[in-house]
């Protein structure tokens, strides 16, 4: 178990790491649809087809995937260093608990 006085600087650089790694998955996120309409697009260049059928063909495009792929993983990272935050506060709530506990027991 990490040491007490250590956690409020661990808590702080999961922060970050928590802000960095939902910053990335929510610009991913955003850039979902216009990954999507700039491949559709892109079809539409090559022939005439209804827009049904240019949606089906890009959410089949390979690179449409590599995206989701992308999202998959960055949402994996952010829930990872949001659970990682939670435990070390689930940590320094139970040892200050602890430490409340020893000095009232003096009493």
């Amino acid at each position: 178990m990490i040491e007490f006085s250590l956690i409020p600087d661990a808590l702080e650089k999961k922060g970050i790491q928590l802000a960095e790694s939902t910053a990335n998955w929510e610009l991913l996120d955003e850039c979902t649809k216009v990954i999507l309409a700039t491949l559709s697009c892109r079809i539409v260049m090559q022939e005439k087809m209804s827009e049904a059928e240019r949606n089906r063909l890009a959410l089949a495009d390979p690179e449409y995937k590599q995206h989701l792929e992308a999202k998959k993983i960055a949402r994996e990272l952010m829930l990872r260093h949001k659970a990682e935050q939670n435990a070390l506060e689930t940590t320094f709530d139970y040892l200050r608990t602890i430490a409340a506990n020893s000095r009232n027991q003096r009493f």
